[in-house]
């Protein structure tokens, strides 16, 4: 579990849009599998989890004007872009991986022709 906190403009209505700085636990989910390779039952899915912790304007916490509901729409959308984020963060370091294994490679052969 990671905690974390990012900035969203949130519309209040007639209060108009603020910047809201809302605080989170995240915890990463992991996809299942099927059937182990010695053939035993798999296990299932395992999903991400995203807990708003803390919602503020201005530094003062307005987390109890949120019901349930809109705590758990919040929490949807920015599990999504959390989610996104980790995609692209992964993808960017297995690359990174690749152009050194590559670099490696090359330099092995220079070496060791």
């Amino acid at each position: 579990m990671s905690h974390s906190s990012l900035t969203r403009t949130l519309d209040f209505g007639v209060a108009g849009e603020r910047d809201c700085v809302i605080a989170y636990d995240y915890t990463r989910g992991y996809p299942g599998v099927h059937t182990l390779r010695n053939g035993d039952p798999g296990y299932p899915d395992e999903p991400a989890e995203l807990d708003i912790t803390d919602i503020t304007v201005d530094g003062k916490s307005i987390d109890y004007l949120f019901d349930e509901d809109a705590r758990e729409a919040l929490a949807d959308d920015l599990l999504e872009t959390v989610e996104d984020d980790a995609r692209i963060d992964d993808a960017e370091a297995k690359a990174e991986w690749q152009a050194e294994r590559a670099q490696a490679d090359r330099e092995y052969e220079q070496v060791y022709g």
